[in-house]
């Protein structure tokens, strides 16, 4: 559904029923990542600018569903660690885990904050947060404030544009096609780098164990010897 059309329906809704798909939308991309939650947010812009909605029940509506999707996926993480899961995974695997918790346990504010100016990967702080066993308050006050300064800032992109909908979603679809863009390339290196320490990883292991078996070979010989 693109802008226009999401805007073309709500018109037609009750308000109440207006905000709580704004809520909706908002808290739905941190359950499902696929959904477009920026769009309600855009949608809800418009509505301030174009409609004359007022501006503070909007940008609530939509921090506070993004804020419960946050928390959601925190409980997640949570759940994962207590449920044992994790413990379940390869030891290599659970070695890059522990690599991102440590990360998080350094960084966790600042990935917090910077969560919702990312799209598509957003939800996987917040698991991540709850796997590093940072604090709900901790999670929910630093997410507030991504939540609010992203959100504002749509809503500061809406009213700059006024009731022109159609550069809105231009301007959306521009930040979002690149801001994936550089998520991908940011995975792709975190991936080449995880991927040569895995290697150097095996490579010491085999020469271990190379070690080892020589050594047992040596006094096998030895011992044949005497």
């Amino acid at each position: 559904m693109s802008l226009v059309e999401l805007v073309d329906t709500v018109q037609a809704w009750p308000a109440w029923l207006t905000y709580a798909a704004l809520f909706g939308g908002a808290f739905i991309e941190y359950v499902f990542p696929i959904a477009p939650g920026d769009l309600f947010v855009v949608g809800g812009a418009v509505l301030v600018t174009a409609f004359g909605w007022s501006l503070w029940p909007v940008l609530a509506v939509v921090t506070l569903g993004a804020l419960l999707g946050c928390m959601v996926d925190h409980q997640v993480g949570r759940w994962l660690v207590r449920s044992g899961r994790l413990g379940r995974l390869k030891p290599r695997t659970q070695a890059t885990i522990g690599t991102l918790v440590e990360s998080f346990e350094r960084r966790g504010a600042t990935y917090l904050v910077v969560n919702r100016f990312v799209p598509g990967v957003r939800a996987l702080f917040l698991v991540a947060s709850g796997i590093a066993g940072l604090s709900r308050w901790h999670v929910l006050i630093y997410s507030g404030i991504s939540a609010l300064a992203w959100n504002g800032l749509l809503l500061g992109a809406g009213a700059l544009v006024g009731s022109n909908i159609e550069e809105l979603d231009r301007w959306l679809s521009r930040y979002t096609a690149v801001a994936l863009s550089i998520v991908a390339v940011v995975i792709g290196a975190l991936w080449w780098r995880w991927r040569r320490a895995r290697q150097a990883a095996s490579l010491v292991e085999e020469r271990g164990v190379s070690t080892e078996r020589d050594g047992s070979k040596q006094v096998d010989d030895d011992t044949g010897n005497h």
